[in-house]
């Protein structure tokens, strides 16, 4: 099977199985984006975003998407242990520079 094909196929069984909007309108989002990121990445974001560090400085120094690294950081602050010091509070300042 075409690539194109092999697509539409799992499109219609992921449809079929797990979404509820209407068939034929899915669209997967933010496919473009390399979610994957090592644990120490996401160390040496987090303590750049702590030197507050803006966001588009940590993507260059870690040679990274803009908003792949923001969907760290976000990621990071979901994580978030309120028991201990250190945790991510995403700032606007930074994130706009």
């Amino acid at each position: 099977m075409e690539s194109v094909e092999r697509q539409n196929e799992l499109f219609k069984r992921l449809e079929s199985s797990y979404m509820k909007r209407k068939k034929g309108e899915t669209t997967i989002i933010l496919e473009n984006l390399d979610f994957a990121f090592s644990r120490s990445e996401l160390a040496q974001i987090n303590t750049l975003w702590l030197n507050e560090y803006k966001l588009r400085d940590i993507a260059k120094k870690i040679d990274r998407d803009e908003n792949e690294t923001f969907l760290a950081l976000f990621h990071l602050s979901l994580k978030n242990d309120n028991r201990k010091t250190g945790n991510i509070k995403l700032k606007f300042s930074q994130i706009i520079g």
